[in-house]
């Protein structure tokens, strides 16, 4: 086992061992507390961390936002090793416990605050409100609010935002209203994010003209990129590829740039209709800002364009090529891939189609064992779903995590972001 003290270290050397720390990830560390265990007596007994040792630590969460595992580690041996842990230390670690939706470490830092004697701001709060949601664990979010109440935290945008969200992914427009009252109380007025999980809201439950008109149309400020996901994600829903590109054209006009996911919404609505030159346009337009769709989008494509015997398969290899290396198609996708292929007779797209499912297999091995990590790491999510937050473990040489929940907007019920019951 690794143990050191955290007095008088020097910043590199404390980065140093920590990395040392890191590349050694067969070791089995164990704890002998348990957060029952961090009481008042012990909170007092603890040291403050110096400047300097804060510092260093929160470069390090930074640059270890792909290993949640590692950063309630690090979080768990400050502890053990007598130094108390700061609220903004603790909040970047919850931040990262939301972003991997591990709901059991979030709880470990709320009970380790709590043990603390810490008095954690808003964006704590607002954190753990966010992961209730994504649990559909409305009883558990507002008692995280009332707790805000009482502890006389300042009530702001970022805590209504994620109370809003648990409203929405339940699809319940009863509690909306109340939140929204709530805020009316505060003083505080719905802004552009409010508006998007409305409209998701909407959306959710199927009220498609109640998010389009009455919520879109009428908003009270300039409409920005979240806003327009949201809408592509109720035009995906509808089917409805006229409205699609309706806002799609006022989309350009405001010079909005695409997210993985706003493009993903977009194309698929597209390429359900089969309008090839504009599924061709936006494709290519999306990468040549860099923003790569979603991996199944660069299914549907491929297999659309296999169905339609115009196309010749070097276009179909053409899209599959466009696709990052860290983004995978599913064993099972190729297989209709290579079925397809097969009923047209094209022996040599059936190799070609063969080596690169063997390829992406590879990298879904990879991500398939990530996502039984998360899942050993308590996150509730079902596994395919993992396997779509493990992605992002290999999105770099470093890693990334996962964006945080309200970035999927538009398709929060489709892509697996919240938890299906």
């Amino acid at each position: 086992m690794f143990k050191f003290s955290l007095r008088k270290m020097k910043t590199s050397t404390f980065i140093r061992q920590w990395q040392v720390f890191n590349d050694h990830t067969s070791l089995c560390i164990k704890r002998s507390f348990t957060c029952n265990s961090f009481d008042n007596s012990l909170a007092s007994s603890s040291s403050q961390l110096s400047l300097v040792e804060e510092q260093a630590l929160l470069r390090y969460l930074d640059l270890r936002k792909s290993s949640p595992h590692f950063t309630k580690r690090l979080v768990e041996d400050l502890y053990v090793e007598g130094k108390k842990p700061s609220g903004t230390i603790i909040l970047k670690a919850l931040g990262i416990a939301t972003r991997w939706r591990l709901y059991q470490d979030a709880y470990f830092y709320y009970e380790l605050s709590r043990g603390l004697g810490l008095r954690p701001a808003s964006a704590f709060y607002s954190n753990l409100i966010t992961l209730c949601g994504c649990r559909k664990d409305w009883n558990s979010a507002f008692r995280f609010y009332q707790e805000v109440i009482h502890e006389g935290v300042p009530a702001d945008h970022l805590l209504y935002r994620a109370l809003l969200f648990c409203c929405a992914v339940l699809g319940d427009s009863d509690r909306i209203k109340y939140v929204i009252a709530l805020m009316q109380k505060e003083g505080l007025s719905l802004d552009e994010t409010c508006h998007a999980i409305l409209m998701e809201c909407c959306r959710i439950r199927k009220d498609y003209e109640e998010g389009r008109l009455a919520i879109f149309e009428n908003m009270p400020f300039n409409r920005t990129h979240r806003t327009f996901q949201v809408l592509f994600g109720i035009c995906r829903d509808m089917n409805d590829y006229s409205k699609a590109m309706y806002y799609y054209q006022q989309f350009c006009t405001e010079q909005m740039t695409f997210s993985e996911i706003s493009i993903s919404l977009l194309l698929d609505t597209v390429i359900k209709h089969q309008q090839w030159d504009q599924v061709f346009e936006l494709f290519h337009k999306s990468i040549q800002q860099d923003i790569y769709p979603l991996s199944f989008i660069y299914f549907q494509y491929a297999l659309g364009l296999l169905r339609n015997k115009q196309m010749d398969h070097s276009q179909v290899l053409n899209i599959l090529h466009h696709k990052p290396s860290n983004v995978f198609i599913p064993n099972s996708q190729y297989k209709a891939l290579i079925a397809e292929a097969k009923s047209r007779g094209d022996s040599s797209l059936v190799t070609d189609l063969t080596m690169l499912s063997n390829k992406d297999r590879l990298m879904e091995l990879k991500v398939e064992s990530y996502a039984h990590e998360l899942q050993t790491m308590g996150c509730l999510l079902p596994f395919g779903e993992l396997k779509r937050l493990a992605v992002y473990r290999y999105k770099s040489a470093k890693g990334n995590a996962p964006p945080p929940p309200l970035w999927s907007l538009g398709c929060l019920d489709s892509f697996g972001i919240i938890q299906k019951l």
